[in-house]
């Protein structure tokens, strides 16, 4: 009996969903609370065969910004708006995630129903509204009230249903701000990216080559996110404008567990963690080789690359904590930045795979965790630089020290070289000298004369290579 009742309730509830107006100009409530949805699966339906389907079960959004998760099928939204005085109003609608596929919105009216495009399938101009999020343009004649269906169908990614209604000046405010931030956000990426590749070439550091990589990637997967590379790199959309989401995502992994396993030195400190780090990188260039072989491992590879990125997360904390335990030096603001980092992907990802709620932190939970983790991450490659010249300045000085040892021991050298040499031929010479004196006879003193010039040569050329040496 509680069952029946409970079923009765939930149908009158879609019915009143589906029957109620919104009035932007007096209603207290947000929109998506007098908006309903169903899901058609894999149904190609018609704005038509909505409209007659009266089997069609519509439930209530749930949240302002209601995710149904990682799905292929095709969801239909509801709602009706009324404009209740004299005059036109102008509104802008967001909904959907800038890189939903399809996204049409259709508006019911006497003359006849009208159909605005957008979604990123479609050429960039095509769209109803120039604008890197999924947004339409929405003309309410005066003293009426129009019914809106909504169609929304992706490849496998999640799909959000927000309702975001703005007149004119509120919807140019909003994008000032989005722009603001997305422009403070993308150039402290792109900064971060730059100065540490130059650094890994002046430095050799393998630490700065993947740093600067996975920033990169960071910025072209938030891109990718956000409707910036639709726009501006491949507004004809196409094939990898499509695949563009799970590529930077998987290099963003693939760059960061690099940038760790390099910067933690983890192939000296421990042989063994290595072989998991190998077994994700071997994940990885197997989810890249799925995002081309079909639309199925396409559609499956967007849940895997999620959980792949929250295990990979899992691993480097795993790596960081053992590190603590046995004492190894790690740079604090690299655990800070980790840390950060795991908790705005962490959210990201649970909220992609449904397990948190679906609000603007969430959704945004990579861009803040992203760019705290940036900047703890530059300090901590900041200590890694002053490190890296301390220890250069050490290896000079030891340099220097062992260049005055060998100096001393060159001087050393070279005066007893000098008295070990001259020595023994001078007394030659005086030996020489005092024959030569004492002789009478031609012959024996020509012998002795050679004996004594030969000295005197040799003892020229050793004071010759004793001064050139000394200089």
């Amino acid at each position: 009996m509680k069952f029946v009742l409970l079923i009765a309730l939930f149908c009158s509830y879609s019915i009143n969903a589906q029957s109620q107006e919104f009035n932007p100009e007096t209603n207290d409530v947000p929109l998506y609370q007098l908006a309903s949805y169903t899901n058609v699966g894999d149904a190609a339906y018609s704005i038509e065969d909505i409209q007659l389907n009266n089997d069609l079960i519509y439930k209530p959004l749930q949240s302002e910004n209601h995710s149904v998760g990682f799905t292929s099928d095709n969801f239909w939204i509801q709602f009706k708006l009324t404009n209740s005085q004299a005059t036109e109003h102008v509104y802008y609608l967001e909904t959907a995630r800038p890189i939903t596929d399809v996204a049409n919105l259709y508006q019911i009216a006497a003359a006849g129903t009208e159909r605005f495009k957008s979604g990123d399938q479609i050429a960039f101009s095509e769209r109803q509204v120039n604008h890197r999020a999924t947004v339409f343009k929405i003309k309410l004649p005066p003293n009426s009230t129009q019914h809106f269906y909504v169609h929304l169908k992706s490849d496998g990614e999640t799909i959000n249903i927000p309702l975001n209604l703005y007149n004119e000046s509120e919807f140019l405010q909003n994008t000032y701000h989005q722009q603001l931030f997305l422009g403070l956000f993308y150039g402290v990426l792109l900064l971060a990216g730059i100065i540490y590749l130059f650094f890994y070439i002046s430095l050799k550091e393998r630490s700065f080559l993947y740093y600067g990589l996975y920033v990169f990637s960071i910025a072209l997967l938030q891109a990718a996110l956000d409707g910036l590379l639709f726009e501006f790199v491949w507004p004809e959309s196409g094939y990898l404008n499509s695949r563009m989401v799970l590529i930077t995502a998987l290099l963003s992994n693939l760059f960061l567990l690099k940038y760790c396993e390099h910067f933690l030195d983890i192939k000296s400190h421990f042989k063994n963690i290595v072989k998991y780090y190998q077994v994700i990188y071997v994940v990885i260039i197997s989810l890249f080789t799925c995002i081309f072989i079909n639309e199925f491992t396409l559609k499956i590879t967007y849940p895997i690359s999620n959980v792949n990125g929250l295990i990979s997360l899992l691993l480097i904390l795993f790596t960081v904590f053992v590190m603590r335990y046995r004492k190894i030096a790690l740079d604090a603001f690299f655990s800070i930045g980790i840390l950060f980092l795991v908790i705005g992907l962490l959210g990201f990802v649970m909220n992609n795979l449904s397990l948190l709620p679906n609000n603007f932190y969430t959704e945004n939970s990579a861009k803040f965790g992203s760019g705290l983790e940036v900047i703890f991450l530059s300090l901590s490659m900041t200590n890694l630089i002053r490190k890296l010249r301390e220890e250069k300045e050490v290896s000079q000085a030891l340099a220097l020290k062992k260049s005055e040892e060998i100096s001393e021991v060159k001087t050393y050298f070279m005066s007893n070289m000098s008295h070990e040499l001259r020595t023994p031929l001078n007394a030659i010479l005086g030996a020489t000298q005092e024959q030569l004196e004492q002789q009478n006879g031609a012959v024996d003193s020509s012998c002795l004369e050679i004996i004594k010039n030969a000295s005197y040569s040799l003892l020229s050329n050793i004071n010759d290579i004793l001064d050139f040496v000394k200089n």
